[in-house]
């Protein structure tokens, strides 16, 4: 969650955004303000990413709740400026603005948001066979794969099949993506502190060692 994501929030080619609008003397005072905006929103997530990584799957579950957040103030850090600059342009340069977000640009987004998806799938069967639930500690398990089960669920119905044209709107999509993504987290956190503590120190270090394989594979 700290690599590509960030740049559709606080990676904006502020060069090839001038060169596509030549702005006037006016609206070149809102370019840098927008420029000035993104470099504190990239900031923010700096602050956000994670420094070390986190071996129990609760404190891997904060990480990426902090990330998640950093990205939402970011998106509220640049949009205000981002919207003046924009309302204070042509619509010929508004049309050249839209058409210099490219193809390729939209295309990655979308790959990002389907690969959030697809970290909530669940290794029902590696759990169990890891962590030898009780009958208890089983009904626990239950509980949280329904959580990740939902999660996934308003993930996929977040993710949009297209991206706006615009700057403005292609930002708040982002940041509705974003709140699904942070309500969902907390909606696991609960079924996964439950189970977690319920988990002998032995199981805890089976189910440990799954969390550390690739978010993609494991899920957590």
């Amino acid at each position: 969650m700290c690599g590509e994501d960030s740049k559709e929030v606080a990676g904006w080619p502020i060069d090839r955004i001038e060169q596509a609008v030549s702005p006037t003397e006016d609206q070149r005072h809102l370019l840098d303000d927008f420029a000035n905006a993104s470099i504190r929103a990239s900031q923010a997530i700096k602050e956000a990413c994670p420094t070390t990584v986190s071996f129990a799957p609760t404190g891997r579950l904060d990480a990426m709740q902090k990330r998640l957040q950093g990205m939402a103030e970011a998106i509220s850090i640049v949009s205000p400026p981002l919207d003046k600059f924009y309302a204070a342009l042509t619509d010929e340069q508004k049309a050249r603005l839209n058409a210099a977000n490219g193809t390729q640009d939209t295309t990655k987004s979308l790959a990002n948001c389907g690969a959030v998806g697809n970290s909530t799938q669940w290794p029902q069967d590696r759990v169990e066979r890891a962590v030898r639930p009780t009958a208890e500690q089983q009904g626990k398990l239950d509980a949280l794969k329904a959580a990740m089960a939902d999660a996934a669920d308003r993930l996929a119905k977040a993710c949009p099949a297209s991206l706006p044209a615009t700057p403005s709107a292609r930002l708040e999509a982002i940041s509705m993506r974003l709140d699904t993504m942070i309500t969902s987290v907390k909606g696991v956190r609960g079924a996964l502190d439950d189970f977690y503590n319920s988990l002998t120190d032995e199981q805890k270090a089976q189910f440990n060692l799954i969390g550390r394989q690739p978010a993609r594979q494991s899920g957590l």
